[in-house]
């Protein structure tokens, strides 16, 4: 009976025991089910209420167990909602951040200059800003939890997240020089006494274009052309030329903030002008090994392709010219501005002078009593 009486106690024993292992499990989970309050609900889940109108309040007592790209697909005006949500974000960020979950680290990586993802960027221009950094690229591993950079510690001093920000700015500025040297291909020919302007491009596939004086109003030249690869090569190994396409795409960016428009711009234009020397300075350190066969254009072609293109179209306008009676070579004109001697392409007809965009206004007000 004893010996009964010793199993069934320790038969009690391993079953007291068994049922307290199973209920700190049960306890572990529940706490592990939550973060900071909100419940913790799978990915697929999620995806499926996020996309439902009336789930947008009470979506935020919940969070995904991972990475999500896009958590929520309605925009709201509801002040209170978006004052929620942004404290909602933050737990999520917090969340991730104490899971080191991959998806997000991969999500974070691609801050860096590194990441192989595809950008719009000009990709020469990737390897030119990464020259000195004795940085593989791309990086093999894409996640900022596990970087050997070390960019996502606290202590880091971010320098490839920098550099991914400076690829960024060089590449936008230049772009807006080469869209702003797209005006001097057209020439604008002024009625001010009646407010009237017809446009003629040197793309010569559309005869003419009519509008009225609105259509100077924005209009501003590049001070450096900026149409292909060789252009890109004398700004880059040029400070001075550098300098002067920063500073018209910062003025561009700020004269935007001013108007209270929306800009395309990344950044604001006060933290604009904190790359401006860095750039100027690394690009002035490099310049004997920028080689112009290596460059892309804005369409990332390279200069090879880039001469057969120009060629093509060389091919065009003689055809053109010989076939198509709309064609008005002679339409398409440029002068020097009666007032400063700069380059002009408007044309007043009333006075049979060229004035500049700078100049434009001054001559209407002056000599027409344009308001």
């Amino acid at each position: 009976m004893s010996v009964l009486n010793r199993a069934v106690k320790s038969t009690r024993k391993l079953v007291a025991e068994e049922i307290d292992k199973k209920l700190i499990v049960i306890e572990t989970r529940e706490k592990a089910s939550l973060w900071r309050g909100k419940k913790l609900i799978s990915n697929a889940q999620w995806e499926v209420w996020k996309k439902k109108q009336d789930f947008q309040h009470k979506l935020l007592e919940f969070i995904p167990e991972d990475y999500v790209e896009i958590p929520f697909v309605f925009p709201t005006r509801d002040e209170k909602l978006q004052q929620t949500r942004s404290e909602w974000y933050k737990d999520y960020d917090d969340f991730l951040e104490y899971k080191k979950s991959a998806a997000f680290g991969e999500s974070k990586c691609r801050q860096c200059i590194l990441h192989p993802w595809s950008s719009y960027c000009n990709e020469s221009l990737r390897e030119l800003i990464l020259m000195g950094t004795n940085c593989d690229f791309p990086c093999k591993v894409l996640n900022m939890f596990e970087c050997p950079y070390k960019q996502g510690d606290k202590d880091s001093n971010q320098i490839l997240l920098f550099l991914k920000d400076a690829w960024q700015v060089i590449s936008d500025a230049l772009s807006y020089a080469n869209n702003l040297s797209r005006y001097h291909d057209y020439t604008y020919e002024v009625d001010f006494e009646h407010g009237k302007v017809v446009s003629y491009s040197d793309i010569r596939l559309g005869g003419y274009a009519t509008g009225d004086l609105r259509e100077l109003e924005d209009m501003e030249l590049s001070k450096i052309l900026m149409r292909g690869i060789t252009d890109i090569y004398h700004v880059l190994s040029n400070s001075k030329a550098l300098e002067i396409i920063l500073e018209q795409y910062f003025k561009h960016v700020e004269k935007l903030e001013n108007k209270g428009e929306c800009s395309d711009a990344r950044f604001e234009s006060k933290f604009l002008r904190e790359f401006k020397e860095p750039l100027i300075e690394h690009f002035a350190s490099i310049k004997d090994k920028i080689k112009i066969e290596k460059l892309l254009n804005f369409e990332g072609k390279n200069l090879e392709e880039e001469k057969e293109d120009k060629k093509k179209q060389e091919e065009t306008e003689k055809w053109l010219a010989k076939n198509e009676p709309k064609c008005n070579f002679d339409a398409v004109r440029s002068a020097k501005c009666v007032q400063c001697r700069k380059f002009s392409n408007i044309h007043c007809i009333n006075c049979d002078i060229w004035v500049c965009v700078d100049h434009w206004r001054k001559h209407g007000q002056d000599s027409h009593s344009m308001d």
